[in-house]
């Protein structure tokens, strides 16, 4: 919006900035992702563990793109 100053930014990259956080926790902590039980479907983890790594490095990239953007 034109009339948007920089505090409604504010709380989009507060919420991109965990989002990716989240993710980033998920990708580096695979036990979250499956439980012991599941411990063998080790295709899925690795499955989930890219798509959880995609998904932060573009919350990363739209956070900073948001960032620097000029109004």
């Amino acid at each position: 919006y034109p009339h948007m100053n920089n505090t409604g930014k504010i709380p989009a990259l507060a919420v991109r900035l965990i989002a990716a956080l989240i993710t980033l926790y998920l990708y580096f902590n695979p036990t979250a992702l499956a439980h012991a039980e599941y411990s063998l479907g080790i295709d899925g983890i690795v499955v989930a563990r890219t798509l959880c790594l995609l998904f932060a490095l573009w919350q990363i990239i739209c956070f900073t793109e948001d960032l620097f953007k000029k109004d």
